[in-house]
């Protein structure tokens, strides 16, 4: 952003100079520079979203699989649903 706000600022003296396809290309080169760090950030972003999702579906697929193979009487209906609803709750922060 510097870059750009210090050309406009010197555009007299770039034109004066025949400069403008100079910095015309460097400008191009730095947006390009730009976009492929944040596509890469991005990517990086989904591939760890996609991973900590899965490991949350894993352990409220392991608390509900527990939950129904415990004993009647062991766990109250109440805590059951608690625990089911505890557990899915991050799910919801991540979207």
């Amino acid at each position: 952003m510097n870059y750009a706000s210090e050309s406009i600022l010197g555009v007299v003296t770039i034109r004066a100079f025949a400069a403008t396809e100079r910095f015309i290309h460097s400008n191009m080169q730095l947006i390009d520079t730009d976009a492929t760090l944040f596509f890469h950030t991005v990517a990086a972003q989904e591939w760890v979203l996609i991973r900590v999702e899965a490991l949350q579906s894993l352990t409220i697929i392991t608390a509900a699989l527990f939950l129904v193979l415990v004993p009647p009487g062991a766990i109250s209906p109440g805590t059951r649903i608690t625990i089911i609803t505890r557990s899915s709750f991050p799910m919801v922060s991540l979207d």
